[in-house]
């Protein structure tokens, strides 16, 4: 289907541009139908975000206990021509994940189909994160890829991003091109991955910040460290943590451009819901009672023609 695909997957710099577009936002399943003369489309699409971990109350000091955080669902653009693909798309939009007392499943795949059947675009969602238990916080979830779904956090043992045709990974675990950010590790980890068109990873450990995503929806915060941030290639700036006073915070919505940012984590509370569209829950801290994880962010497909 590379064929179908023009070029530039950004409108305001690809000199295609000239006239305001015609924008439909899908924040559910539906069917878009060609405006009368338009003849080119660029789409936007974003997987579903991951929950957090849930916490274990019988963690009682340092990581023991804590849920690591939910990854972030990543961003797919594409320039289509309208005779190329059809004048009716089948939008189907990627599930975000709730919040939970245990581990997360992943978050939904976003989609575009043309009536012959083909998909000619795919955004994959965050990977969950894992439950903490009574000995060691659990593993983050990784963020979603623009191939592969990112792997949810188990045990300790960290999500991976869902992978692209290419990337380009970092020993921290920050990506480029289309793989998802790495989730954040167990005890004593320091990995947490950012993102370019993959969503980012969720955080885990004292203070893990969820990585950020330039393009895609950011990764949640775990053991009161902040959500990751959308259009931010570094780790927190989302969702309130710790250093917000708490409670956890939830990330922020975007409307129209960019991804949601990652919910965050405050000490003994439940974690912050990931901001539409796509951003990764964050995990729930050990406490008494406060063990429920933020819920990851449906996904978005935005459609533009003219």
């Amino acid at each position: 289907m590379g064929a179908l695909v023009e070029g530039n997957n950004d409108p305001y710099s690809s000199g295609l541009v000239k006239a305001a577009p015609k924008a439909e936002v899908f924040s559910s399943d539906g069917n878009w139908n060609c405006p009368s003369g338009h003849t080119r489309i660029f789409i936007e699409a974003f997987g579903g975000g991951a929950a957090g971990g849930g916490g274990n109350t019988g963690g009682t000091s340092g990581n023991d206990g804590r849920g690591g955080a939910g990854g972030g669902g990543a961003c797919a653009r594409g320039w289509f021509s309208v005779a190329g693909v059809g004048a009716t798309l089948a939008v189907v939009i990627g599930s975000g994940v709730s919040g939970t007392t245990g581990t997360s499943g992943v978050g939904g795949t976003s989609t575009v189909t043309i009536p012959s059947g083909d998909t000619i675009l795919s955004a994959f969602g965050g990977g969950g994160g894992a439950a903490g238990t009574s000995g060691d916080a659990g593993a983050a979830g990784g963020g979603g890829g623009t191939g592969v779904t990112g792997s949810s956090g188990s045990g300790t043992t960290l999500g991976a991003g869902g992978k692209p045709t290419f990337s380009g990974r970092t020993a921290s675990g920050d990506s480029a091109g289309g793989e998802g950010g790495y989730g954040g590790g167990g005890s004593g980890s320091t990995v947490r991955g950012n993102a370019e068109y993959g969503g980012g990873g969720g955080g885990s450990m004292t203070g893990g910040g969820g990585g950020g995503s330039l393009y895609g929806a950011a990764g949640g915060g775990a053991a009161g460290g902040e959500g990751g941030q959308s259009n931010n290639y570094a780790d927190g700036g989302g969702g309130a943590g710790y250093a917000g006073g708490g409670p956890a915070g939830d990330g922020k919505t975007r409307s129209g451009y960019g991804g949601g940012d990652g919910g965050g984590s405050f000490n003994d509370s439940n974690g912050g819901d990931g901001g539409i569209p796509g951003g990764g829950g964050g995990g729930a801290s050990h406490g008494s009672g406060a063990v429920t994880s933020g819920a990851g962010a449906t996904g978005e497909v935005r459609i533009f023609s003219w």
